[in-house]
């Protein structure tokens, strides 16, 4: 899961996948690469899930995560849609 704020004490995220949405033929706009890091052991590409944002007790919380970088971070800021 990737942070990317909150509302009020609740966590807002969005869901993390390994499985690859970019392939030819196939445009999938729901999904934002943002590439290798610490939070995947194998470190396979990750794509970041933008059509649905998950609340999260913070309590729910059971281990600790990565940063995802500044660049890769405002991508996926940038594809949230606005409303």
């Amino acid at each position: 899961m990737l942070l990317i704020g909150h509302d009020g004490d609740i966590l807002l995220g969005l869901m993390l996948t390994s499985k690859d949405h970019d392939h030819p033929g196939h445009d999938d706009r729901d999904y934002v690469d943002i590439g290798t890091g610490p939070w995947d052991r194998q470190r396979r590409p990750s794509e970041a899930k933008i059509d649905r944002i998950i609340r999260v007790d913070p309590a729910g919380i059971r281990r600790e995560g990565a940063v995802l970088g500044r660049a890769a971070f405002d991508e996926v800021a940038k594809a949230l849609p606005r409303s």
